[in-house]
């Protein structure tokens, strides 16, 4: 089981509830190690066999620091959980070159080629689970976060696609579509800004890292296998 952006709110959900089904982790990270220190023990008290790796997605050796940690490890994860990744707030007309190389590097660059990366892995196998952490606005659009829905819906284009591609060889790729969850990416909303965006969504209130974790958690088991290339939202009904 290999999670990226294990440090966050949705991603430390996910490896708790791997490490409740008992299962290996390499859990990635980049900037956020006093939280990794926390959820690697908090791991191994459950008897759990945790690896660590730092990259930075963004880049190219990002991508190459990852894949040497595979080789020293001998680790070969059957599950792929690409979640890093980090929202941008910014009118159309204010976005950089390098804001754009960024958000398409960590989200949608590095989501392929680690995909890449474990699947000659999962074919020797004839199993594996991709799971692909995405947004509801890669699917409807949110005006300032243009570039985020863009790679999201790239992110969403490449989930069908790839599941097409190996499904013969007993590989799911799939994705999931949080909508407004409690997590750090919307901690720059006020109280009474979520009590107004909660008032939106027909289930009342935000979600939890917990519920996104729990349907990753059911994409990646054998129970799973038909499912396949769909994008499922988990937004309260929102949109």
């Amino acid at each position: 089981m290999f999670i990226t952006g294990a440090s966050g709110g949705i991603g430390s959900a996910v490896a708790r509830a791997f490490a409740e089904h008992g299962d290996h982790l390499l859990l990635h990270f980049f900037r956020s190690e006093d939280r990794i220190r926390s959820l690697v023990e908090e791991c191994w008290q459950k008897g759990i066999i945790v690896h660590t790796v730092r990259a930075d997605l963004r880049t190219l050796e990002g991508m190459e620091t990852i894949r040497a940690a595979l080789h020293q490890y001998g680790f070969y994860p059957n599950v792929l959980v690409n979640n890093a990744g980090t929202a941008l707030y910014r009118l159309a007309e204010e976005v950089t070159v390098d804001d754009w190389e960024q958000l398409v590097g960590l989200h949608l660059r590095s989501s392929f080629f680690l995909s890449q990366m474990v699947l000659p892995y999962m074919r020797r196998k004839g199993f594996g689970r991709i799971v692909n952490v995405s947004s509801i606005w890669g699917e409807v659009g949110a005006a300032s976060e243009v570039v985020y829905s863009t790679v999201k819906g790239g992110l969403n284009a490449m989930t069908k696609a790839l599941a097409k591609e190996v499904a013969s060889a007993g590989i799911t790729v799939n994705a999931v579509a949080p909508g407004a969850i409690e997590t750090a990416m919307n901690a720059h909303l006020s109280p009474e800004e979520k009590n107004v965006l909660a008032a939106q969504i027909p289930a009342g209130r935000l979600g939890t890292p917990e519920e996104v974790a729990a349907l990753v958690l059911f994409l990646a088991s054998e129970q799973a296998a038909y499912i396949n290339g769909q994008i499922i939202s988990v937004n309260g009904g929102w949109w």
